[in-house]
């Protein structure tokens, strides 16, 4: 595979996104990681094809300010958020705000990748 397949993980755990790096690279993905959603829309490269996958639960901006920011700059990149705890309401907010995908963590990495996968498929 020769196109470059980016994913921008947003995560103000340092663990969670070493843990994703490692992951992601280990199957050939792109990494560019990020503390904040702040930091994320600052100093962003938005290069095609890439996804961003953030954090619904962070200080200063959580995923769905973040990606409600990304939609009224028209940045339409494919997102996926995940949170500790998902239920009905954070479902329907993110699809709402055009997230692919909401999912709990712990994700399981095979759902994870399948996800990403679809996303970057879009592009």
């Amino acid at each position: 595979m020769n196109a470059v397949r980016l994913v921008h993980v947003v995560d103000d755990d340092d663990d969670v996104r070493h843990s994703l790096r490692a992951l992601l690279e280990a199957y050939e993905f792109a990494v560019h990681d990020y503390e904040s959603g702040r930091f994320f829309l600052a100093k962003a490269v938005l290069n095609r094809p890439s996804c961003v996958l953030a954090d619904v639960n962070m200080p200063d901006m959580g995923g769905l300010e973040l990606l409600a920011r990304m939609r009224a700059h028209n940045l339409t990149m494919p997102a996926i958020l995940f949170s500790g705890r998902v239920d009905g309401t954070l479902r329907q907010r993110g699809t709402q705000l055009g997230a692919l995908a909401v999912l709990e963590k712990p994700v399981d990495d095979e759902t994870l990748l399948l996800v990403i996968e679809g996303a970057l498929d879009l592009d």
